[in-house]
């Protein structure tokens, strides 16, 4: 569903760019898996070919998975920052 908000830079009443809601709970995942890697550690350091470079990569994606997660709203026709966003009305 589009976002609407009133962007400051354009002075009117645009849609809004919203990031994926999914990346909270992909984040929240991804803290979920950190008590598992700690506990199978024993396993990725007896096989360093394969489970070592994996457990790396899947911590490594935390990383950009968390700026993804806390990207702000933008303006669809400016880019500009928007704090605050409503459902836009739907269409007759």
């Amino acid at each position: 569903m589009p976002h609407r908000g009133d962007c400051t830079r354009c002075e009117r009443e645009v849609q809004v760019l919203r990031p994926w809601q999914g990346y909270k709970v992909l984040r929240v995942v991804w803290y979920a898996t950190l008590p598992v890697f700690v506990i199978f550690a024993p396993v990725f350091a007896a096989d360093a070919c394969f489970l070592t470079p994996l457990a790396l990569l899947i911590l490594i994606g935390g990383g950009p998975l968390g700026r993804a997660a806390r990207a702000p709203s933008t303006c669809r026709r400016c880019g500009a920052v928007m704090p605050e966003t409503r459902p836009a009305p739907p269409r007759p």
